[in-house]
């Protein structure tokens, strides 16, 4: 095979990947962003404590007892347990909070809800936006909801991403080689 027809096909090879790769990245994370951007006006929390509870927009916390043991700390000091499913109680500060089921409370904050869950990882979780917070130095805790807000089809489209980078990389370094031997 002439060498001319081999950059060729290995030109249109490298194509194809970049273009199935761009595919496949619209295809899955398209719909991810179908909302638009993640809004902090549709969250009841303005980020975590140091420690990784919730910290809730009128100033009350959300905090993990144990596993499956979730508590309020409202902003005036007082700590209640969020008992069995179907418990309710309104805080100092305004925030509505209902125990959907044995370690799972939804809460309310001038009208935006989120459900939140504390489990054997003792550490409150959310698929709800959470936004970064500023500590101490600078330092950023609490980006994103947690573990459970993990987005696969974004995961998948950075991958294909990256693969798509990897064999248009080789195809160009196989291109200058051959390039550059044809010159000795």
């Amino acid at each position: 095979m002439p060498t001319a027809t081999k950059r060729k096909a290995a030109t249109c090879a490298a194509t194809m990947a970049a273009a199935g790769a761009f595919a496949a990245t619209v295809a899955l994370a398209g719909p991810s962003y179908a909302g638009g951007p993640p809004s902090t006006q549709a969250t009841p929390f303005t980020g975590r404590t140091e420690g990784g509870s919730l910290i809730l927009k009128d100033g009350d916390i959300i905090a993990c007892a144990g596993a499956g043991q979730l508590q309020v700390v409202q902003s005036n000091g007082v700590i209640r347990d969020a008992d069995g499913a179907g418990t309710t109680f309104t805080t100092s500060a305004g925030t509505q909070v209902k125990t959907v089921r044995q370690g799972t409370v939804k809460v309310s904050v001038g009208g935006v809800s989120a459900e939140v869950t504390c489990g054997k990882e003792l550490f409150p979780t959310t698929t709800a936006f959470v936004p970064p917070t500023s500590l101490k130095n600078g330092v950023k805790a609490g980006v994103g909801g947690a573990v459970s807000g993990v987005n696969t089809a974004v995961v998948l489209g950075g991958g294909g991403l990256a693969a798509a980078a990897l064999v248009g990389g080789v195809v160009l370094l196989r291109r200058r080689g051959a390039a550059a031997s044809g010159r000795l």
